[in-house]
């Protein structure tokens, strides 16, 4: 019986010293590290992917900002040209006045 508590308490000894690592805290850092580097590896792909986007988008930004200024411009631009001259609307519009008032007079 006293061989038996011997060997029970030299086996929880053990296991306590393996699961808990405290005899070698290197081993123990190792362990606790390693337990989550699955984590680790997928934070560090998404702070990577993360950066492979933010950084072209924020260094071409002005350029697509200046870019897309000039398209609107030219489409707003395009666009008040066409209805100026749709059906005749600028000959109309010189012939009848400003905005369906008559025209004003120099002397």
């Amino acid at each position: 019986m006293k061989r038996l508590a011997q060997i029970l308490r030299a086996s929880a000894w053990l296991g306590w010293q393996v699961e808990a690592n405290w005899a070698e805290p290197a081993l123990f850092l190792i362990y606790a590290v390693a337990k989550h580097a699955h984590e680790l590896y997928v934070v560090l792909v998404r702070i990577l992917l993360f950066l492979l986007v933010f950084v072209p988008v924020s260094a071409y930004e002005p350029w697509l900002r200046g870019r897309l200024k000039n398209v609107w411009r030219e489409w707003m631009t395009r666009s008040f040209v066409e209805m100026g001259f749709a059906h005749r609307a600028f000959y109309q519009m010189i012939m009848g006045g400003y905005c369906g008032q008559s025209r004003p007079t120099h002397q």
